[in-house]
């Protein structure tokens, strides 16, 4: 039984709770935690080669290395940054309606491939399991029970990385995951009324479901793994069944609005001029004609996976088969559209500073989308000032915010206003300056160094950094990107 002082604490809890769900929703977005529970706070201070070396503190001589208690770039998520950030994000507002996972609760390096000996697999398994375990347990620390906690699952998350596990180990991996993240679907009878009704089917399928939200939003939740280019597992067939999956789902929405939640993102991502697929082209097709299709259902998609933030918008039209009986409506190419919101990751290992974000719903709209950037050179200085004996201030740390609202100026979020942002608004050097600096999690007023981070190294082509960044951003596939680039 409850004592009394946590039957009143839940109480509070519980009416918090429904006072911020009648006036507006507040929905707290985290992706790639990557936690990693061997991070040592003394890595050597030229680790950056390597996350691994994040581990390592046999090249350091005591007294004489830097502490990294709450993180550095190039290395994994330890604790005390995920608990700083999850902090932050409940201090300046009421507790979230609800919190979404963007994927990648696990530390790169820490799942270790083409292990043979079963003795090392077991051990590999396990420190898989112990990190799902530790990051549900800090983040029900901060968001208590009966706030959702829904995840997409990404591809750090299983000891295959991005291949689906095999027929032998499958069962035992979903059920594991489903039991940690959905162990109220039983319990709770108003949880389980909010899900799918196929939701035991789907979880165990392949890790997609569904969630509603209220009585105007829907929340869909995929496993973009099986979409992915490197996923080489003969899962196929489980692929085009999440698709029509998800065809069936947004017919049955009628006047609900979709969010839709994965970890990996549809379009091609650019690297030093080089363009390549994240999924399969024949899924990416059928996935466009399907959001196409039911475009006034689907007020934004939002993934992870890339770390740094964007923006992505898509006004065109390709072939596609459908994958349902009935067909595909045509419209004119300008009829069409697609928005895509990758939103920043907690880890710092590609040196951009960790970040978190609020969504706002307001009725029957997306009316904004905030992140908070923490500032990690500021983070790093305080961790190695070793004569601090308080808490260091997350509010000064996580000083860097990006209001779509206020600094991109969107009337509200959705696809519509995505693709016009891209095509329209970035046109203009104040939104350009703005969106390179929002996509590393740099200041506003570090946008040289944003620039030469964002442009020069990650996306766009030396010769035509401009264009190159315009065309990355407005294209689905790697072929139109070149074609984009050649105009």
């Amino acid at each position: 039984m409850f004592g009394k002082a946590a039957s009143c604490n839940f109480l509070f809890i519980l009416i918090l709770y429904m006072i911020t769900f009648i006036r507006s929703s507040k929905i707290l977005f985290i992706s790639d935690i990557h936690l990693d529970i061997l991070y040592n706070s003394h890595s050597p201070t030229k680790a950056a080669k390597s996350y691994f070396n994040c581990h390592n503190i046999t090249h350091f001589l005591h007294g004489q290395a830097d502490e990294f208690d709450y993180g550095r770039f190039n290395c994994n998520t330890p604790e005390s940054l995920l608990r700083m950030t999850l902090t932050r994000a409940l201090l300046e507002d009421s507790l979230p309606s609800i919190v979404m996972l963007g994927g990648d609760f696990v530390a790169h390096g820490i799942v270790k491939l083409n292990i043979t000996n079963d003795a090392d697999k077991k051990i590999n398994l396990e420190l898989f399991k112990n990190t799902l375990k530790k990051v549900i347990s800090i983040i029900r620390e901060y968001i208590p029970e009966p706030i959702p906690v829904l995840p997409a699952f990404g591809n750090n998350d299983f000891t295959d990385h991005y291949n689906i596990p095999s027929d032998a180990t499958r069962k035992e991996k979903y059920t594991y995951v489903k039991e940690l993240f959905f162990s109220n679907a039983v319990s709770d009878k108003t949880f389980k009324h909010k899900l799918n009704r196929d939701f035991q089917n789907t979880i165990m399928q392949g890790l997609y479901y569904s969630y509603q939200f209220n009585d105007k939003f829907n929340m869909i939740f995929l496993f973009s793994n099986y979409f992915s280019i490197k996923n080489k597992s003969p899962t196929e067939e489980e692929a085009f069944n999440q698709l029509i999956w998800l065809e069936k789902t947004l017919l049955s929405l009628n006047t609900k609005q979709a969010i839709i939640v994965l970890h990996i993102p549809p379009y091609a991502f650019y690297i030093e001029g080089k363009a390549s697929g994240l999924w399969h082209s024949k899924f990416t097709k059928i996935f466009e004609g399907i959001c196409y299709k039911h475009k006034k259902k689907i007020s934004v998609i939002l993934s992870g996976h890339t770390h740094w933030s964007r923006i992505m918008g898509r006004k065109y039209i390709n072939e596609y088969k459908p994958i349902l009986k009935k067909n595909f409506l045509k419209k004119k190419e300008n009829e069409n559209y697609l928005g895509v919101i990758t939103l920043p990751s907690v880890t710092p290992v590609y040196y951009n500073n960790p970040g978190y974000s609020t969504i706002i719903i307001e009725g029957s709209i997306i009316s904004n989308i905030i992140v908070d950037f923490a500032d990690l050179k500021q983070t790093l200085d305080l961790s190695r000032d070793h004569t601090l004996n308080k808490k260091i201030d997350v509010n000064k740390l996580f000083s860097i915010k990006y209001d779509f609202m206020k600094d991109f100026h969107f009337g509200k979020i959705d696809n519509l206003n995505i693709v016009e942002f891209v095509h329209s608004k970035l046109k203009h050097n104040y939104y350009m300056e703005m969106f390179i600096t929002f996509s590393s999690g740099h200041d506003k007023n570090d946008y040289p160094e944003a620039y030469k981070l964002i442009v020069e190294k990650k996306i766009a082509d030396p010769e035509n950094q401009y264009k190159g960044l315009m065309c990355s951003l407005k294209t689905l596939y790697a072929n139109e990107y070149k074609m984009c680039k050649n105009k």
